[in-house]
């Protein structure tokens, strides 16, 4: 019996002549232009909690804010850890397999998020996720210029990054009350 990943059968060759392999066109997502509706919604509505959460912080009782803030902060590290799943999603399209600065923005992106989760101050860890979500939002923007992303995330990253930060500023302010 013929392995089948090695087996060249003429349907099998017919599939794989048919692929794209040209490094200007890494995946098709990186060619995609325009942002797909459901990403622009799922992008914003990610969003969402970390601004609920710190609204909630501010107008909540004092006994409530600081369970508030630390779910904010669990929130935000969980999505922070989710873009760095992203990203290395889309190392995968890589057609010389994943570079060394897409597996730096990989990786450090989720060891924010682990360090946001892990410090002791809520203060410390907003500090933490700023420079995680500001680090997406500016690199993610870059490597879709490259096509090393879809080339529709240098269009939403930054002001979805923009808007996390707003949201984390004003978790701030609730924390430094």
């Amino acid at each position: 019996m013929a392995n089948r990943d090695t087996d060249e059968t003429p349907s099998r060759a017919r599939r794989l002549d048919s692929m794209p392999h040209d490094a200007s066109r890494a995946s098709i997502a990186a060619n995609q232009r325009d942002t797909p509706a459901e990403g622009l919604f799922l992008a914003y509505a990610a969003i969402v909690p970390i601004g609920a959460g710190a609204m909630a912080a501010l107008v909540v009782s004092p006994g409530w804010r600081p369970a508030t803030i630390r779910l904010t902060i669990i929130w935000s590290a969980a999505i922070l850890s989710f873009l760095a799943g992203v990203r290395r999603g889309d190392s995968f399209h890589t057609p010389a397999g994943p570079k060394p600065d897409q597996l730096l923005a990989v990786f450090g992106t989720f060891a924010v998020s682990l360090v946001a989760l892990a410090l002791p101050r809520p203060a410390s860890a907003i500090f933490a996720l700023f420079v995680g979500f500001a680090g997406v939002g500016l690199l993610d923007a870059l490597a879709a210029r490259r096509g090393d992303a879809p080339r529709f995330f240098a269009r939403i990253r930054p002001p979805q990054m923009g808007a996390a930060l707003l949201c984390l500023a004003v978790l701030l302010v609730a924390v430094l009350r």
